[in-house]
């Protein structure tokens, strides 16, 4: 029993840094662990690399958008691929993701004066609920732009919490080069923090130019992005419709589509959440007004709510659905469950500590268990066995260069999704892969309809895109390409045709 106690003394002290790091890095390792690219860094790391090397790239690769936002990831992923190829660059991406979030939580959680036991059962209550309120947003799932953009702001409301404002500032602001959006709704947070600390409004004005001149470049090329002159679409759809409604919906519109009724219904769970944690946080708020991450929790809460009634108001239109009004939602439920676990240690006694200590072991280990189990599953699961075969077949039958167009099937599972940067060929389009400025919003849709009619209807249709070869994935693809052209190689359930109207 008294080495239990000196254990637990030692694990329930703040300023055992070393020690804080280390554990908070293992189980950020388990979670995160690189065990295959998701399809956001599927394309995400091919843009990336499409920065760095665009003469690999034809006008044809499913992965394309001209947007300048994410450019300093972009150069960061883009070289890691260059230098390493796309799989050592990913597990390189993720493990230093790891050590970097390990690094912003240990400094977050230490400048509120928690142990690591309450860091760990607040992000392991934080997995456990989802990571999010509403919208579909995570922070530990994977490694892109806007993960690094958490991990600075960690840093810098861990910074917050010093009263070390301008250093919050300029982590905030290097959160917003990682993600525009999530570095920059959180940063302006952290300046209405700002205000309602020192209540000294040229203060405050001071810290805003601060932070505008640091992110003027950024908003410069953003601008040049979303207010570039496009082409009216011929579909009678604008991009940004296409972008919400038809591809969004579930981030970004609640309120969209002729189903919209049955859409807010899965929407609203979060939202009584979001209310009634709105309650909480501000009778919090109330009795310790000094509590700033209570009060950004609030301030998340609030906008989560507004979001849902600007969609509403929006729901025609959709002009501001591509701000991703409910991307606050999974760091706000982040600030919420570490706001109520500080709250609630001050209240225990030391026999309450050791309970809950015990609650944490009793919560974390079967929890880590759970991500090592899934990650052994996923090798088990996610199999592709004619993949190799197929590669083979269209290094053999195809020239670099030539349109290899793969059928919509499987699309958001990683290993058809894969395919695209597998078989080194131009593959067209992806649903996954939708760009994000509006004339490659139109331009993806268009090649989005031209593939389903094509796997639906067959290949009567002219086309002014020289498209080569087909993949189908599944017999029946077959049998509604049969007059695409013959099938010069098929394996299992899979085949590779070339097209007649292509020789």
């Amino acid at each position: 029993m008294h080495s239990f106690n000196r254990y637990f003394l030692t694990l329930n002290q703040p300023k055992t840094g070393p020690i804080y790091f280390a554990l908070l890095s293992a189980l950020m390792i388990l979670m995160l662990f690189p065990i295959g690219l998701t399809g956001n860094e599927e394309n995400y790391f091919q843009l990336a690399y499409r920065t760095i090397s665009p003469e690999k790239f034809t006008e044809y690769h499913a992965a394309f958008d001209q947007s300048k936002a994410r450019f300093a990831t972009e150069y960061l992923f883009g070289s890691l691929v260059y230098l390493f190829g796309y799989e050592i660059a990913h597990a390189v991406a993720r493990i230093c993701m790891t050590l970097f979030y390990a690094a912003g939580l240990t400094y977050f959680f230490r400048s509120l004066r928690l142990s690591v036991l309450d860091a760990l059962l607040a992000i392991v209550l934080f997995d456990l609920a989802g990571e999010h309120l509403m919208g579909g947003e995570w922070l530990f799932y994977g490694v892109e732009s806007k993960t690094l953009a958490y991990a600075f702001l960690l840093f810098a409301f861990g910074s917050v919490n010093h009263d070390r404002w301008r250093l919050a500032i300029i982590a905030g602001a290097a959160a917003t080069y990682m993600h525009f959006l999530v570095g920059g709704f959180w940063t302006l947070v952290i300046l209405l923090l700002h205000w309602y600390r020192e209540r000294d409004i040229r203060s405050s004005g001071k810290a805003f130019f601060f932070y505008s001149v640091l992110i003027l470049p950024l908003l410069y090329l953003i601008a040049k992005d979303q207010l570039i002159a496009h082409a009216l679409p011929t579909t009678g759809l604008s991009a940004d419709k296409i972008y919400a409604e038809i591809r969004n919906p579930h981030h970004i519109a609640p309120f969209s589509g002729s189903s919209a009724f049955w859409t807010f219904w899965v929407w609203l769970p979060g939202l009584i959440t979001t209310a009634s944690l709105a309650v909480v946080m501000s009778v919090m708020v109330s009795k310790e007004k000094h509590n700033l991450i209570a009060l950004a929790a609030l301030i998340g809460l609030v906008e989560l709510m507004l979001a849902m009634l600007i969609s509403y108001l929006d729901r025609n239109t959709l002009i501001f659905a591509k701000l991703y009004l409910f991307r606050p939602s999974s760091l706000t439920l982040f600030f919420v469950i570490v706001a109520l676990l500080a709250t609630f240690k001050e209240q225990l006694s030391e026999e309450g500590q050791q309970l809950k200590a015990l609650l944490t072991g009793a919560i974390t280990v079967p929890f880590c268990w759970w991500h090592i189990a899934t990650q052994i599953g996923y090798y088990h699961n996610h199999v592709f066995p004619e993949r190799q075969a197929l590669v083979a077949a269209i290094n053999q039958y195809t020239k670099s260069g030539e349109i290899v167009l793969i059928e919509p099937y499987k699309e958001f599972e990683q290993e058809y999704l894969s395919l695209h940067r597998d078989i080194d060929r131009p593959t067209l389009v992806s649903w996954k892969f939708v760009p994000t400025n509006p004339p490659d919003i139109l331009r993806w849709y268009a090649l989005t309809q031209l593939r389903k009619r094509i796997f639906e209807q067959g290949c009567p249709q002219q086309s002014d895109i020289p498209i080569r070869w087909l993949i189908a994935l599944h017999p029946k693809a077959l049998e509604k390409l049969v007059n695409c052209g013959p099938v010069v190689w098929h394996e299992g359930n899979v085949a590779l045709i070339e097209m007649n109207n292509s020789r």
